[in-house]
């Protein structure tokens, strides 16, 4: 089953850009064998996307600013109110990771270096849409 997390960037998140997420990327996972990291425009979407390969799994790593975020971060704030570390619903950006199903847990390491990545992104607050909690 896929799933996805958002890290809601903060009133105190340094700028970033699917650029710098890239490099930050390829610095973290560039040794692991079969990793590889393309650009890819999606149907629908106003800018490419990072495609994280290992082999044939895939995760997606998107910076997204706009209405959406908004819209995303109300909600979260909604569902976690306090819990949050600041108000959601004042995110205008964030970074979204769409992974791919991996029911055999052949990728565990990836998805945790992953979810690690976006906890340390400065200022960040990581939402689980499917479990509607803050990752911790």
């Amino acid at each position: 089953m896929t799933f996805a997390l958002h890290a809601f960037l903060g009133p105190d998140s340094p700028g970033t850009s699917n650029e710098v997420l890239a490099a930050d990327l390829r610095t973290l996972f560039g040794d692991e064998e079969e990793f590889c990291l393309t650009w890819e425009q999606l149907p629908f979407a106003k800018a490419p996307t990072l495609a994280l390969r290992w082999g044939d799994w895939l995760a997606r790593v998107a910076y997204e600013e706009g209405e959406r975020v908004t819209q995303d971060g109300a909600y979260a704030h909604e569902v976690v109110g306090e819990c949050a570390p600041f108000d959601l619903s004042e995110a205008t950006s964030r970074v979204r990771v769409v992974f791919a199903s991996d029911d055999d847990r052949a990728h565990t390491n990836q998805i945790v270096s992953l979810m690690h990545f976006l906890q340390q992104l400065p200022g960040a607050a990581v939402f689980d849409p499917q479990q509607s909690e803050i990752v911790t």
